[in-house]
């Protein structure tokens, strides 16, 4: 099954402070992982280093399987099966979700939008 990567992010609000949010584009890192398998480990090693040491990261992804956008997000030290789940892009079940991932399925699908768009033109 093949997987395309739009878009990723990895990183963290240091201090927890909008204005000091530290991540990296990890967009090239999660495409290699995904060419060996659909699950992939989201961790500092596997996203090309630590973008705010000393925080818990959060990662944030939107990936095209089967001509269907797909948003997905988790924290620093879970796995992420590609192939299966993810939130449809747009159609985000926001209240079935819950609590912070909502709040994270919500904020993902808001920069789906522009982000995609731009990678979408480049290709």
């Amino acid at each position: 099954m093949d997987i395309y990567v739009l878009w990723a992010v990895y990183g963290a609000l240091k201090s927890g402070q909008a204005q000091q949010a530290q991540a990296a584009d990890v967009t090239a890192c999660l495409q290699t992982l995904l060419k060996a398998g659909s699950v992939a480990a989201i961790n500092n090693g596997t996203m090309g280093g630590d973008p705010c040491f000393g925080f818990t990261k959060a990662f944030g992804a939107c990936v095209v399987r089967q001509d269907q956008k797909y948003l997905y997000a988790c924290q620093e030290g879970q796995q992420v099966d590609f192939s299966t789940g993810g939130f449809a892009a747009g159609a985000a079940p926001k209240a079935a979700a819950g609590g912070a991932l909502a709040g994270l399925a919500q904020m993902a699908e808001n920069a789906a939008g522009a982000c995609a768009e731009q990678v979408t033109a480049q290709r």
